[in-house]
């Protein structure tokens, strides 16, 4: 979340342009986005157990 509102306005920024190009830096602007937006929505899918299940499989996975 530190790099959120950098890769934000990064973003819309490329938008005004020719995006994306074939460039590498656009290709890692696209996969940092959509790795976020599969972070954040996460939660929406299938309610609430099927988060409450993963959560409890990290928890138990940091702790060991």
């Amino acid at each position: 979340m530190s790099r959120h509102f950098s890769l934000m306005t990064t973003l819309k920024t490329k938008l005004g342009n020719d995006f994306p190009s074939e460039a590498i830096e656009d290709k890692v602007i696209i996969l940092s986005v959509a790795l976020r937006v599969c972070d954040m929505f996460k939660v929406a899918r299938d309610g609430r157990n099927v988060f409450d299940k993963w959560m409890n499989r990290m928890f138990e996975e940091f702790y060991k």
